[in-house]
């Protein structure tokens, strides 16, 4: 069945993705989906957006239709050679992706509402540097309809008989029309 309205996960972290490359944050063009590569402090400061899960509730009997919330989760990562520099690093990062994500009408555009925004950080020494990550998750809602596949139902054959030797008692037709 394919999604006619709305957007699907993956499509809700491509455009997270594109939207975060065109704000120019400090990250600059490092800017991922999720891979099982590690992720090493030369690579730092760097985002990674993910969309890994949707709760959907209906909306109506027939047609499927629901409102769907979509969690994005978007995870900063910088490194500095103090874990005060690393927090103001992160602040900043943090800063600039809700900045871009909530201002840019072709991301929030395309929700109903931020039904919630939650963000969790944190600073640690690594060796010879502090590595600071933040992740802000993102419930992103918005209303997904899908087409219904099949043969569509077009009309209805009733008859009615009655008695052992099947003698038709009535008969009819009734047509369907078509959805908009």
């Amino acid at each position: 069945m394919p999604l006619i309205d709305g957007l699907s996960r993956k499509e809700v972290e491509l455009l997270t993705i594109r939207t975060l490359l065109a704000a120019n944050t400090m990250a600059a063009d490092r800017v991922y989906e999720p891979r099982p590569w590690p992720a090493t402090t030369a690579l730092f400061p760097m985002i990674i957006a993910s969309a890994p899960r949707d709760r959907k509730i209906s909306l109506t009997r027939g047609q499927l239709q629901f409102l769907t919330t979509i969690s994005l989760v978007v995870v900063g990562r910088v490194t500095a050679s103090s874990a005060e520099d690393a927090q103001l690093a992160l602040d900043t990062l943090a800063g600039e992706i809700e900045e871009a994500l909530f201002t840019a009408p072709g991301f929030a555009g395309q929700f109903q509402q931020f039904a919630t925004v939650e963000t969790a950080s944190s600073v640690n020494a690594e060796g010879r540097s502090w590595i600071g990550e933040c992740a802000i998750t993102l419930d992103c809602e918005l209303v997904q309809t899908w087409e219904p596949t099949g043969v569509p139902l077009l009309g209805v054959g009733i008859t009615i008989t009655k008695g052992p030797g099947g003698s038709t008692m009535a008969a009819g037709t009734v047509d369907i029309p078509p959805a908009p």
